[in-house]
């Protein structure tokens, strides 16, 4: 058996749970994990490696997600605003961005508040939700995967947790992490401490580290396969 990329969702794992998941863990010849953090942390507590490997999104470039991407109808560049929480804090940066850069802001809907807002885009598959990234000139976002396409893309994002309270605690917290690791720590935003319009990201650098970490996972996904763990 063999894992690639599992994620814990937070970085916060607590001894209890560890002790749970560790005689299932046992079973596995090769372990991997998504977040930096866990991997150490699985390591020493189990004494044995534990791979960091880029999230499975990661391992395809852009031009290969643009193969199942569905182009949208909008015209000219805008900020489009991917918010899966509720903070007001985070559609007012959306808003600041927007008026700043004199573009109009869309707003996803993923919950009932953004059907009210201007531009609200309803019914959007994964196919669109690439091509909206792709096209953004600006994307506001407390997801994951919205920071990991935008990186992918090489559009200039804004990060903002989605939840109130300590971080570390949160599933926000990879995102964090992740950004660290990609010397774009300042993107993530503290919404209490009034977010701020920051200069556009110089990609060169982040894009060289996604295709060295990119390498790495693949090599251990195919020591996998070829190790017949999978």
């Amino acid at each position: 058996r063999s894992s690639y990329a599992p994620s814990f969702g937070t970085t916060d794992l607590k001894d209890g749970y560890l002790q749970l998941v560790k005689p299932k863990l046992s079973k596995f010849q090769y372990l991997s994990c998504r977040e930096f953090t866990n991997s150490k942390r699985l390591a020493d507590y189990l004494g044995r490696d534990v791979t960091h490997v880029l999230d499975p999104t990661l391992l395809l470039g852009p031009s290969e997600w643009d193969a199942v991407a569905k182009f949208p109808t909008i015209q000219g560049d805008y900020v489009l605003a991917y918010i899966l929480g509720e903070k007001e804090s985070v559609i007012r940066f959306a808003e600041k961005v927007g008026s700043i850069a004199q573009l109009p802001v869309y707003y996803i809907v993923t919950r009932p508040k953004y059907l009210d807002r201007p531009n609200a885009l309803n019914g959007v598959g994964p196919a669109e939700w690439l091509s909206l990234v792709r096209n953004a000139r600006y994307v506001v976002t407390d997801s994951f995967h919205g920071c990991l396409f935008s990186i992918n893309y090489n559009v200039n994002f804004y990060a903002f947790s989605k939840r109130e309270g300590d971080l570390n605690e949160q599933d926000n917290a990879r995102i964090l992490e992740f950004l660290s690791i990609m010397g774009l720590q300042s993107r993530f935003q503290d919404d209490k401490d009034n977010p701020r319009i920051l200069e556009d990201i110089d990609f060169r650098p982040v894009n060289e580290k996604v295709a060295s970490l990119r390498k790495n996972s693949v090599d251990y996904l195919k020591f996998s396969i070829d190790n017949k763990c999978l």
